[in-house]
């Protein structure tokens, strides 16, 4: 047995994504490029030697999850803006001969996710959902022309796909998250005891519990008395609620939902009653209130830079109150008094690492 060789970088600046061609001696790979407001799918020799673009998007419309096709002649990937507006991602191709780009597909989704190629190159499996109904599926894609269909009709969840060269036999996993609520009276475990089935809790100030659950097939928020009791839901409708919050006076329930075609923000009453507020360019599921209780504070991102936002309870419109120029924001608080902001920055680093003779380790 060979000593195990020492890693070697081999191109710097990669962003997330990359595919090898199908005789092993090309790398296709994601960069950014700030200054041009752009994201390039590009190509290299397989030591990194060799770069040239093979084609460009806006930035915050990304080639994602690149697959070489078979016969070497075509890259397939996810494309389309983040999924802020609702289905808009789609699938598209790029010729490798010269860049030229085709949608595969007329359909579009919330999420699409890794491309497998049938080994003769007739088709294309895929993991993929949309913004109503948030339960991941597999889809075949014929090639060149068709469109797809589901492979998993009655399942849920399924990715990490597997086919065998025949085409007659695919492998995939399905995750289910099983979640109940429990209360333990005076943190005392052993006297814990089931309440109901849910996740994404929150106390209300008068002792009632509020809750996601998907109880009734649809995913969306609940109440309930301390004892279990007295469940209601609050929410109805086409697709996903959750993520409950009530504010400290109790007088509201703030939730994400994608009940018009996108993930935002929502604020109800705490008996069931909603407003929508406007959408923005991006948020997070990481926010915090503000000490007098009026407030939401929030991260936003923009072209690879974020800056903490405040928005307003009372249906004003949102306020940027950092302005920094570049790196990302992981998370964030204010102090007590509220009159400080404290926040952790930075950037990420992306690299191609070679490993040689996996088979022989």
């Amino acid at each position: 047995m060979r000593p195990p060789q020492r890693p070697v970088k081999l191109i710097d600046d990669v962003y997330l994504h990359f595919t090898l061609s199908p005789d092993g001696n090309q790398i296709a790979f994601t960069r950014r490029y700030f200054g041009e407001g752009k994201i390039a799918m590009m190509i290299a020799n397989v030591d990194g030697s060799g770069e040239r673009r093979l084609a460009t998007r806006p930035l915050n419309q990304p080639y994602e999850l690149p697959a070489w096709s078979p016969d070497g002649k075509v890259i397939v990937c996810t494309v389309g803006p983040s999924g802020l507006e609702g289905n808009q991602r789609g699938i598209t191709e790029l010729r490798v001969k010269d860049g030229a780009e085709r949608s595969l597909t007329s359909q579009k989704w919330q999420y699409v996710g890794r491309k497998v190629w049938a080994p003769d190159g007739s088709g294309l499996l895929f993991n993929a959902y949309k913004a109503e109904k948030q339960r991941e599926q597999i889809l075949y894609l014929p090639y060149p022309n068709g469109e797809p269909r589901p492979t998993t009709s009655g399942l849920d969840q399924c990715r990490h796909i597997s086919l065998t060269a025949d085409l007659k036999t695919m492998l995939c996993s399905q995750q289910n998250r099983i979640s109940d609520i429990w209360l333990a009276p005076e943190g005392d475990t052993s006297r814990a005891r089931k309440l109901t089935t849910g996740m994404s809790l929150s106390w209300a100030p008068d002792g009632r519990i509020v809750y996601e659950s998907d109880f009734d097939g649809n995913k969306d928020i609940w109440i309930m008395n301390q004892d279990g009791t007295g469940g209601k839901k609050l929410t109805s409708g086409p697709g996903r609620n959750g993520a409950p919050r009530v504010t400290p006076d109790g007088r509201y329930i703030l939730f994400t939902s994608v009940r018009s075609g996108a993930p935002q923000l929502w604020r109800m009453e705490i008996d069931g009653w909603t407003f929508d507020p406007p959408r923005e360019d991006f948020w997070t599921f990481d926010i915090r209130w503000t000490t007098d209780g009026k407030a939401l504070l929030y991260e936003a991102e923009y072209n690879g830079v974020s800056n903490i936002w405040l928005k307003p309870l009372n249906g004003g419109p949102p306020k940027q109150l950092t302005d920094f120029q570049s790196e990302t924001i992981s998370d964030f608080d204010l102090s007590r008094d509220g009159k400080h902001l404290i926040c952790s920055r930075g950037g990420w680093t992306f690299d191609l690492v070679l490993v040689r003779d996996v088979s022989e380790r």
